[in-house]
């Protein structure tokens, strides 16, 4: 397979005909679209439209029943291997797991060490510097790097979740519902975080509630297993988006 050619700050992600089949249940049903970065791109729908699927497809986890993905125009379909090199996936986790005894710093640096020595790019570089850079990037103050995964907030815990997810300097971020266990003031911090990110990579975030990341947001996708819609926020939102699941949009916006 021909090399996957990344060029400074710019990422274009392909999705073509794509199916995922759990057994008889469809997850996915003929979805094809096209993802180009810097900039940040809302992927919303309703609990089991499929955004999680379509996430790991993009990341080469779960090789679509039928369909392909390509990176810069190279096919990459269920090939996590390469993909992983331009697309940095961030799971859903709603709280901080209370079994951990890692530390902020060792939970970032265990990914730092692996992948310095996976990837030559990253080789000259210092596992100590690579973490620090990425904590400093979401805004984890060094008072909580020592501090054990098991006693953050909410919040604090998805900055570091996020921080891991950087080390490797992916060109594009697949981060689903990181804001679903933030409380307001976080999620406003946060989601600022994420615009200034959006200026040299492409994020893909999933979510219920589109309006922390509105104002940065240059395209919105509606998913429920199909591809429903896909444009500016504004068009899609005004046209596809029922009131009583984005209240909130809708009373600043009308409808």
């Amino acid at each position: 397979m021909s090399s996957v050619r990344q060029h400074a700050n710019t990422i274009n992600v392909r999705v073509e005909s794509v199916h995922v089949y759990y057994g008889p249940v469809k997850a996915l049903e003929d979805v094809s679209l096209e993802l180009g970065g810097p900039g940040i791109v809302q992927v919303l729908g309703p609990n089991g439209a499929g955004k999680s699927t379509l996430f790991k497809v993009i990341a080469g986890i779960i090789r679509p029943s039928l369909g392909r993905v390509y990176i810069n125009g190279v096919e990459v379909t269920g090939n996590p291997g390469v993909t992983g090199r331009f697309v940095a996936y961030m799971p859903q986790s709603n709280e901080p797991p209370k079994w951990s005894t890692l530390t902020v710093w060792e939970y970032v640096e265990t990914a730092a060490s692996i992948k310095t020595l996976k990837w030559p790019r990253l080789r000259p570089l210092k596992v100590r510097d690579v973490v620090e850079k990425c904590l400093n990037t979401v805004g984890l103050p060094k008072s909580l790097w020592g501090v054990r995964l098991s006693e953050l907030s909410g919040g604090s815990y998805q900055r570091a979740i996020l921080a891991r997810t950087l080390i490797g300097g992916a060109s594009a971020i697949l981060l689903d519902e990181p804001l679903a266990s933030v409380d307001p003031e976080g999620r406003v911090s946060l989601a600022e975080i994420l615009a200034s990110l959006a200026r040299e990579k492409l994020i893909v975030v999933s979510s219920h509630d589109p309006h922390p990341l509105l104002e940065y947001t240059k395209l919105v996708i509606l998913l429920n297993r199909r591809l429903i819609a896909m444009g500016d926020a504004d068009s899609v939102l005004r046209a596809y988006t029922p009131q009583a699941l984005y209240p909130r949009w809708v009373a600043e916006h009308g409808h």
